[in-house]
């Protein structure tokens, strides 16, 4: 008797489970942040843009302090946010997220495939240029930091758990207390004193991807600024681009007549600068309030996966310095609007050139199933290494 009331409610219990498992992966796919990944196709956009305006040469050869001088540095510092949107996205979503290494190697190995690819390419091309520097930057690209930001972020990585763990007991006064600390410390009183005093290297370090990821993760734990109007927060966004270019006007025109004081004239131009900082918390918060339509979630869905190996393709050293190097500078021969719509084109071709280039290697990928057997190695050796750390705290 006992047995049979013992079934039923085993039975009842496991339907139960199982609904609520369904309700849960539901609830995961409706509070999936589609704008979040739409700002990571953006971010990279500018990314592109930020890389032609300056290997392009167009920052360089434009007139100093010509009305296509002042045009071209608006645009720069309209997109130089967008380095440190990556790193706050990866603290807004790497706190909701399940920490696993095989997603380092993963990565590492889509910085190998295009660091030796790139450079076996060129060796064909121009064998000249290929010595055994170069072979030993392409296959060694984190310890010779072919790509800044992949050896800044493995410094991060490796932090992670640590900062997840912090992030997810910390109370909000104890984590707004740490964001404010880090801002004022290495954004703002190194801009005051226009000194590097900690070592961030005006953000090209571990050190301030950190600081990064721990405000991106007070953004994700905490979602009061969501209250913020959308209208609002691209107000705060134009204002800091808006103060920023017109600190560099101001000081180049009536300060310093000549070019020649870097230290002065790119006053609050720096990925840790405050407003450059601020810029990009505004658009974390913009984007994730976007309501994303069933047509951009395809489009998002195609583009997002691959937006980080477009940094990877047409900023590889060798392309940089044989292909991009000075070869934008012809288009400051144009008025400003063909300027601009030449300059445009240009970046949205070669966004979507390296993008298409990509997905032959995404798709490579997955017939070789790498990011399956990696994470079947990752537990076979490591088993469920960070799985417990909310337990056991």
């Amino acid at each position: 008797m006992t047995g049979g009331i013992l079934v039923p409610n085993l039975m009842e219990k496991s339907r139960m489970i199982k609904s609520n498992s369904r309700e849960s992966v539901a609830t995961k796919q409706k509070e999936y942040n589609w704008g979040i990944d739409f700002l990571r196709i953006v971010s990279m956009f500018m990314v592109v843009c930020l890389h032609m305006l300056g290997r392009g040469g167009i920052l360089d050869y434009a007139p100093f302090l010509s009305g296509k001088y002042e045009v071209v540095w608006l645009i720069e510092i309209a997109a130089y946010c967008a380095v440190n949107c990556y790193a706050l996205i990866s603290g807004y979503v790497g706190i909701h997220g399940k920490y696993r290494y095989s997603n380092w190697v993963l990565l590492w190995l889509r910085v190998l495939f295009y660091s030796v690819l790139i450079t076996v390419f060129f060796k064909f091309a121009t064998p000249s240029v290929v010595g055994r520097y170069e072979w030993t930057s392409a296959i060694f690209p984190t310890s010779r930091e072919q790509y800044w930001y992949f050896t800044a972020y493995t410094g991060l990585f490796l932090l992670i758990p640590v900062l997840n763990f912090f992030i997810s007991h910390a109370s909000r006064k104890q984590l707004k207390l740490v964001v404010m600390l880090g801002i004022v410390l290495y954004s703002v009183l190194p801009e005051l004193f226009r000194r590097d005093i900690f070592v961030t290297k005006e953000g090209y370090s571990p050190i301030w991807m950190i600081v990064l990821y721990i405000i991106g993760g007070y953004l994700g734990k905490y979602q009061g600024w969501k209250k913020k109007s959308k209208r609002h927060l691209g107000f705060i966004y134009i204002v800091c681009i808006a103060v920023t270019w017109l600190g560099k006007f101001v000081i180049e025109h009536h300060r310093f007549g000549v070019s020649g004081d870097t230290n002065q004239t790119t006053f609050l131009v720096s990925y840790t600068s405050p407003t450059i900082l601020l810029a990009g918390i505004a658009l974390v918060i913009l984007f994730s309030k976007l309501n994303i339509t069933e047509k951009w979630k395809k489009f998002i869905k195609l583009f997002a996966p691959v937006s980080f190996s477009v940094y990877l393709i047409h900023f590889h050293p060798l392309v940089k310095a044989y292909i991009l190097q000075d070869r934008l500078k012809g288009l400051l021969n144009y008025n400003v609007v063909l300027m601009l719509l030449a300059f445009l084109a240009i970046v949205v071709s070669l966004y979507f050139i390296c993008s298409f280039i990509d997905m032959i290697r995404e798709y490579i990928f997955k017939k070789l199933k790498v990011k399956d057997r990696l994470i079947k190695l990752e537990h076979k050796y490591l088993e469920n290494t960070w799985d417990n750390i909310e337990r056991k705290g």
